[in-house]
């Protein structure tokens, strides 16, 4: 009795001290889950205790029994504890006090930075859970977003891009045991056939068939041996697939892939066939079903010595079929070049040297014979690759002496060049060579079909970096003339064409801001000329707000021409409870935007935290 009157005691002091208006407002405080309450009976503490209101809105104690307490203020769950206890006891004397309010809480989980449960703000929404969370872990067009209402388990579609661009409408405001559920967007594909791990894929929106194939392991057969088709599961189209293009790289012949597509890689028919005696590397050999004789002279990288001297045969079976040599290679008689069967074996005996380089599949010095001429060589060669300039072929003989072939003259006149020992052969290329430095992800020299823009020469070289500066780009041409272009100005422009030896500077825009005090990734960061850069986007940029930080009392720090510093106060809190455009200033290169903490916040503190702007001036070259 002396503890409960103690209690008692406690209780009145504590009342005088709050007030009033204090006890009014408990009074009125609606119970729910989570709660955590104490009850005291006078005279049997064995009835009272310490309780948690359960998820569905109930407490459990001695003689009352389950008692629905949520939705019920202090008063009205005492009163019906005193009606259930008048079972037992005369005249029950009860008191019921909030111990622990719950704190309501959102949940996020999928592509976020930092997934797990948060406190929610009064009256916070997506775009406030999403900070809290760290941003998003992806681009916000590339991701869905979907809520779960705890409440009713409805399941409501967020628009992100709308979300993130300050839309009241779209950022839904969130309740209790909300759960926000965000996914990368991604198509799943499947890939048979001629790779090391067939099977179902899920990848990226706007993935291609290059990515499927590496993401498959590649291929298990030479990409020339192979034909590829990709079946449309929307409409059942039936696609022919440049395998060999898409692998090389070319993006012009890659195909974006769609939900359910089914890529099928198959290894054309072959044969094997056995090459010996005068050629280069003799051995076994897979060749397409179709093969001929030169092609598997071709295959393995042509006769040594004079073919005019040589003879040449091949074993099928018991048979033994001649081979006209100085008809194949004169291309006199196409019937010469005799189809080949599986598991024929050639023969060649022989020996002139001439040497053939530039733009052919096989470039080599080959023995061959007198019966070899150009075209006969090219065919050792392994025929010319698709850039090959046929029609300015270098000859230079053995004394020194050149001359300039129009091969392709040369086949519509049906004429013939007649090689001699220590020749060489020299197939120039079409491309141009066009040299990038700066900015870009992949600086250096690179090759370009004749006809490539500038827009072309950065796509190979990577794309530009972040903080490249596209309205300044340099031209420069090997005459010693240049050009300055802003390709930001695009849309309604001629594309500028480049030539053989163009150098392309691209330079750094040299924007950057830092971002400071409270967030969770505090540091500098490179500004896109591409569009005005915010205060709220830098926080974001910087991870979002870490704990005890002070959104309402951020600030800008901007150096002006005179070496001063000016301050510029902005309410971050308001930016993302109202989406407040005003208040979300517009930053300039060199902007350093600082958030407090809890503990209290002076400028002098400022100045001191951000002392860092000297590195800015640095990086900027101010």
């Amino acid at each position: 009795m002396q503890t409960f009157h103690y209690w008692m005691i406690t209780c009145l002091l504590s009342l005088l001290l709050v007030g009033s208006a204090a006890t009014l407002r408990a009074n009125e405080y609606v119970l729910r889950s989570g709660d955590v309450i104490t009850i005291m009976v006078e005279g049997h503490q064995e009835f009272g205790g310490t309780v948690t209101i359960s998820p569905t809105g109930t407490i459990r104690l001695p003689v009352a029994n389950e008692v629905v307490a949520a939705g019920k203020t202090i008063p009205d769950l005492t009163a019906e504890l005193i009606r259930a206890y008048k079972k037992r006891l005369l005249e029950p004397e009860i008191y019921v006090s909030l111990a622990i309010p719950h704190v309501p809480r959102a949940f996020v989980i999928g592509a976020v930075k930092n997934p797990g449960s948060y406190p929610l703000p009064t009256e916070a929404g997506i775009f406030e859970v999403l900070m809290l969370a760290g941003g998003l872990a992806g681009s916000a067009d590339e991701c869905d977003a979907s809520l779960i209402r705890k409440t009713t388990g409805e399941t409501v579609a967020i628009n992100l891009p709308q979300v993130l661009a300050g839309s009241r409408q779209a950022n839904v405001a969130l309740e209790d045991g909300d759960l926000l559920r965000v996914d990368s967007r991604q198509v799943q594909v499947y890939v048979g056939g001629a790779v090391k791990n067939p099977g179902i894929y899920s990848l990226p929106a706007a993935s291609g068939i290059f990515q499927l194939v590496m993401s498959a392991g590649g291929l298990t057969v030479p990409v020339e041996t192979c034909e590829a088709r990709l079946v449309r599961k929307a409409n059942g189209e039936v696609l022919a697939v440049d395998l060999a293009k898409v692998l090389s790289g070319t993006p012009q012949s890659d195909v974006v892939l769609a939900q359910g597509d089914f890529l099928r890689i198959d290894p054309r028919p072959t044969i094997q066939v056995y090459v010996t005696g005068k050629v280069e590397v003799p051995g076994l050999y897979e060749l397409p079903a179709q093969a001929t004789f030169s092609q598997a002279i071709a295959a393995a990288k042509g006769i040594q010595g004079d073919a005019g001297d040589c003879t040449a045969v091949i074993q099928r079976g018991t048979s033994v079929l001649q081979v006209d040599l100085a008809a194949i290679f004169h291309h006199s008689d196409p019937k010469a070049d005799i189809p080949l069967q599986r598991l024929d074996s050639i023969r060649v005996d022989a020996s002139k040297s001439v040497e053939i380089s530039g733009e052919v599949g096989k470039p080599a010095t080959y023995q061959i014979g007198n019966a070899v001429d150009l075209r006969g060589l090219l065919n050792l060669a392994g025929g010319v690759t698709p850039v090959a300039d046929l029609t300015h072929a270098t000859l230079t003989h053995s004394d020194g002496t050149q001359e300039i072939i129009d091969i392709d003259e040369l086949i519509r006149m049906s004429g013939s060049k007649t090689l001699h020992n220590g020749d060489r052969v020299l197939i120039p290329g079409k491309y141009l060579t066009v040299t990038l430095v700066g900015q870009v992800n992949k600086p250096g020299a690179i090759r370009l079909p004749p006809g490539a823009t500038v827009a072309d020469a950065l796509l190979m070289a990577g794309g530009p970096t972040v903080s490249a500066s596209l309205s300044q780009v340099k031209l420069l041409h090997p005459d010693g003339t240049e050009a300055l272009l802003n390709l930001n100005e695009t849309k309604n422009a001629t594309p500028v064409t480049v030539r053989d030896g163009d150098q392309l500077v691209i330079p750094d825009s040299n924007s950057r801001i830092a971002v400071m005090g409270k967030v969770r990734n505090p540091g500098y960061f490179p500004m896109s000329e591409f569009a005005p850069y915010t205060a709220m986007q830098a926080v974001l940029t910087a991870g979002g707000f870490a704990e005890r930080a002070v959104p309402e009392k951020s600030y800008v720090i901007r150096l002006l021409p005179d070496g001063q510093s000016r301050k510029m106060e902005v309410n971050l809190r308001a930016v993302m409870k109202d989406g407040d455009r005003e208040a979300n200033i517009v930053l300039v290169p060199g902007d350093m935007i600082y958030v407090p903490e809890s503990s209290g916040l002076t400028w002098s503190n400022t100045l001191s935290a951000v002392s860092g702007l000297a590195l800015i001036r640095s990086l900027l070259g101010l």
